[in-house]
């Protein structure tokens, strides 16, 4: 087994690997890295071998991102270090076989315990390199019912099904979402239907005036309608997509649209 350790290496000490993987670079992509780095910190610690006797570091994988953090002006980046002379090939073959990442309910009992350790908002983001928004969804996690918590934990359901089926306060019906979200591969989309239609019902649910098979057999007959921000059409939103944009491709599409809805008027 190759020891490794897990600490913050200074930039200046750190040399590209000998042998690289990547034959060029793109200077356009290393920018967008830098900029979600500079956003989001580091995600994952660079791999190094050192230092040799001159107290130099080798990397060994990371190379774009220690690159990155050269842009950024970083002093340090936080690394995984194995000792000089260690074959680089058996340090990436060991890195992937022990590499196994943490499950959100694991990530959200991680930073409960850094909290716990008296750790500022602040110093948690700089420890995990994560942004605020993502603390707080960890932390919320562990408020969840435990089945929620079970289902994301063992990966049967994504965060955003997760989300929607909170919002669904029968045990019994909500057992029966998670297993039927877990069967089909529900969606989020998908899930904020299951969540309407029980919202729908819910009242007569509570006075047991509906069991849960009645809602389970009306609830593919519940849509949600939403409005096509392109077209301003309404559809069903689970046939809907989702797109981030920045704002000027934003306007560039809202310009299209008009211009073909001109056309169509002329012709």
């Amino acid at each position: 087994m190759i020891p490794m350790q897990d600490h913050d290496v200074e930039l200046a000490l750190i040399d590209p690997p000998k042998d690289a993987a990547r034959e060029r670079i793109d200077p356009d992509r290393l920018a967008d890295l830098a900029d979600d780095m500079a956003s989001n910190g580091l995600l994952q610690r660079v791999g190094l071998i050192g230092p040799d006797p001159s107290g130099r570091y080798e990397v060994n994988w990371g190379d774009r991102r220690t690159r990155a953090a050269r842009q950024l002006h970083w002093r340090t980046i936080a690394a995984r270090v194995a000792p000089h002379g260690t074959d680089p090939a058996a340090m990436r073959a060991a890195e992937n076989n022990v590499r196994e990442p943490l499950n959100p309910r694991e990530e959200a009992k991680q930073v409960r315990d850094l909290i716990a350790a008296g750790k500022s908002r602040g110093e948690i983001r700089r420890i995990l390199r994560r942004s605020e928004v993502w603390i707080d969804q960890r932390l919320d996690l562990l408020d969840w019912p435990a089945d929620l918590q079970d289902s994301v934990a063992a990966g049967a359901l994504t965060l955003g099904v997760a989300r929607q089926l909170l919002k669904i306060d029968n045990r019994a019906y909500r057992r029966e979402l998670i297993d039927e979200a877990q069967r089909s591969g529900a969606t989020e989309r998908t899930a904020i239907v299951w969540a309407a239609a029980y919202e729908a019902d819910r009242a007569r649910m509570n006075v047991n005036s509906a069991t849960v098979q009645e809602l389970i057999e009306r609830r593919d007959t519940y849509t949600v309608i939403t409005e096509c921000e392109s077209c301003r059409g309404r559809s069903d939103i689970r046939l809907t997509r989702l797109i981030r944009i920045c704002a000027a491709c934003s306007a560039e599409l809202v310009k299209a649209q008009a211009e073909l809805q001109q056309q169509g008027h002329e012709g």
